[in-house]
């Protein structure tokens, strides 16, 4: 399928998450492996895969519309169950698309990763859905400081800490639980009584620490988190 997907057998079409941290870890690889030639292959025929995507999904402005499911590779539409979506699927592509931007200077990369974000910005309700929209914010942030663009990074990064709107009691936890303080872990306020994930949690911290480096009025808020998060993180290792 020309995709870097959840396992080797995986199809596309099942959950836009699943399909898309794969690449975004592919292609931390390859940033960190600059002299395997075949990653850097695969990270471009991926990231024009993913930028096909966003043109097939485009309305008459560009602006592609991932509030789906997923993406059906074969027939070229998008995917729907009729129980969720996952429109932050739009801030991975994103990300994705300036990442390869940043490597292969192709401009069509840089356009999809443009209108990526401004599906993300023409949204009302918060899009989170699981690990994606940190990785938006970050790219927002960084387009701002490399590219003088003038997207909202204050609205995006306070969807990462809200409710989401998009899945409920989606968000990160504040508060004790069971006498350990559990603040800034990422998972459910409230579904079984609440939870979070190690995997959520890392993944959050690994695409919002940089985004200090590009706007630096976050820095003392996204410290005061990481200090919260690494006290509250041991306890997923007793």
């Amino acid at each position: 399928m020309n995709l870097v997907l959840n396992r080797q057998q995986d199809g596309a079409g099942g959950s836009f998450w699943y399909e898309l941290f794969p690449h975004i870890v592919f292609c931390g690889l390859a940033d960190r492996y600059p002299d395997k030639p075949r990653l850097a292959e695969i990270m471009r025929i991926t990231a024009d895969r993913w930028q096909q995507v966003c043109l097939d999904l485009s309305d008459s402005n560009g602006v592609p519309d991932f509030d789906h499911l997923s993406f059906n590779f074969q027939t070229r539409q998008a995917v729907d169950n009729g129980r969720w979506r996952e429109p932050d699927a739009a801030a991975a592509v994103a990300w994705l698309e300036y990442a390869a931007w940043n490597k292969f200077h192709d401009a069509r990369h840089l356009a999809a990763a443009e209108n990526c974000l401004k599906f993300l910005q023409g949204r009302n309700a918060n899009p989170y859905y699981e690990v994606l929209l940190p990785f938006g914010a970050l790219t927002a942030a960084r387009l701002n400081a490399e590219l003088g663009r003038d997207y909202d990074v204050d609205r995006l990064l306070n969807w990462c800490f809200d409710i989401s709107d998009t899945r409920g009691g989606w968000g990160v936890t504040v508060g004790n639980w069971g006498g350990y303080d559990c603040d800034g872990l990422l998972g459910s306020i409230d579904n079984r009584g609440g939870y979070a994930f190690a995997m959520n949690t890392f993944a959050q911290a690994g695409a919002l620490v940089p985004l200090a480096r590009y706007d630096p009025q976050y820095a003392r808020a996204l410290g005061k988190w990481m200090l919260n998060l690494a006290n509250a993180a041991r306890l997923f290792y007793p």
